[in-house]
């Protein structure tokens, strides 16, 4: 009776069983981006995102629009950002005990998060969604996913701007 859906949870599961889809999930379930705006936050080529894009669609996870010369991407549904999450949460709880995923845990209450803005794209995020965080000079820096990371970790100083910095939120280690 189960055995069709028992298929498409493994068609999916498959589908997004690749770290970059599941950032675009992650990004997508913040609102719909132009494919320009995810090269940039996801530090990618446009035709290995492209492709994502595809994979992505086939499977009816993401959907398009057009308006002028941007297609925008979003998700066809946000139960597919929903259940990520929970997979992440699983993940918390079953890989406690090692370092980095301790570090996740500390401040595991999403109400302690502020939102803060992405030093390199400006995305608006909760600090708990966050692809990575950074301390430099006591200030903390949050990226939405592992593009914009990587630009400030390699020029730090092109993207050190107050505005951009998360003045008001709970210290923590990293």
């Amino acid at each position: 009776m189960y055995g069709r859906l028992f298929q498409l949870q493994e068609e999916t599961l498959k589908t997004l069983a690749n770290q970059k889809r599941l950032e675009i999930v992650q990004l997508l379930g913040q609102g719909e981006l132009t494919v320009s705006e995810m090269i940039e936050m996801l530090g990618i080529s446009q035709s290995n995102l492209s492709q994502h894009l595809a994979v992505l669609r086939r499977y009816q996870i993401v959907a398009t629009r057009k308006e002028g010369l941007y297609v925008y991407y979003r998700l066809t549904d946000g139960h597919i950002a929903e259940a990520i999450k929970q997979l992440r949460e699983f993940l918390k709880i079953r890989y406690a005990y090692e370092p980095e995923i301790t570090k996740l845990n500390r401040l595991n209450d999403p109400a302690l998060y502020p939102i803060v803005k992405d030093p390199v794209c400006g995305m608006r995020l909760s600090e708990s969604e966050a692809y990575a965080s950074v301390m430099h000079n006591n200030k903390s820096y949050h990226f939405c996913a592992s593009g914009c990371y990587d630009k400030f970790t390699a020029h730090t100083a092109r993207y050190i701007n107050v505005k951009n910095v998360n003045q008001g939120g709970i210290p923590y280690a990293l």
